[in-house]
């Protein structure tokens, strides 16, 4: 905190990569008439990440969690939602991509086998690469991005890259209230944002895999708000708000 007030104030300008973050800087007392200014660059893609799979090559009721195991990013609040789904889709599937402590996966599987999710499941670990990551991420339905409603935790200020990839890849998406990209998501049409509990996700995944035309929409919704979302349309508009770059 004291060198981001020391660069803050300093610095010709500061480049946020989500709103919530000078929002943060106020609330912990920072003088805001003294700090440079505040530029919003959110997190991005390259324009030939951003693409989608035809409808028909993605998997019917398959929900992917992508991310690490942290109890902030709420990936045991992902199974236990399941639980409740299958319950109405008792072919739907959950994908888990990502790495972590090996006490925390160990436990995630402990929870799988608790609620008897075995055939609905699929750990597939740390994904090394972009790439595959993305290319696995369009093969799904719905992305899920259960963060966990943590006093303290960075994820209420941060910019949750998974709720971009989930757009630019095509998938509605089911967050919670914390991240603040949630609410772009759910603005724009694509995304529901719910209480960060296993009832209020497992609803809002129902909602849409139970409306196919609601889907089609989200679906559309996601693909249409990706398509600005690249690198150089972030870094072009902080460096003409900072008048280096001609409007």
């Amino acid at each position: 905190l004291l060198l981001d007030r020391l660069a803050a104030t300093h610095a010709d300008a500061t480049w946020n990569v989500s709103t919530a973050m000078s929002e943060a800087r106020e609330k912990l007392g920072y003088d805001m008439k003294k700090l440079s200014p505040q530029i919003f660059a959110p997190n991005a893609f390259f324009k030939e990440e951003i693409k989608s799979l035809p409808l028909k090559e993605t998997k019917p009721e398959s929900i992917i969690y992508a991310g690490t195991f942290g109890p902030e990013n709420g990936p045991d609040l992902s199974i236990k939602a399941m639980a409740e789904i299958v319950k109405k889709f008792p072919h739907a599937t959950l994908t888990i991509a990502g790495g972590g402590r090996r006490e925390d996966e160990l436990n995630l599987k402990k929870l799988i086998e608790k609620f008897k999710l075995q055939k609905n499941t699929n750990f597939v670990g740390f994904v090394p690469t972009n790439k595959e990551l993305y290319e696995l991420v369009r093969k799904h339905r719905l992305l899920i991005a259960p963060y966990k409603a943590i006093p303290g935790s960075v994820r209420w200020y941060a910019d949750a890259v998974k709720i971009r990839m989930s757009l630019a890849c095509g998938l509605p998406i089911v967050t919670t209230q914390v991240p603040p990209n949630g609410k772009f998501a759910e603005k724009v049409g694509a995304g529901i944002v719910t209480k960060d509990n296993p009832g209020s996700l497992a609803k809002a995944v129902i909602k849409i895999l139970s409306d196919k035309y609601l889907y089609l929409r989200m679906r559309e919704s996601a693909i249409k708000a990706s398509k600005e979302n690249t690198w150089k349309k972030s870094y072009t508009n902080a460096l003409k708000k900072m008048v280096l770059l001609p409007n």
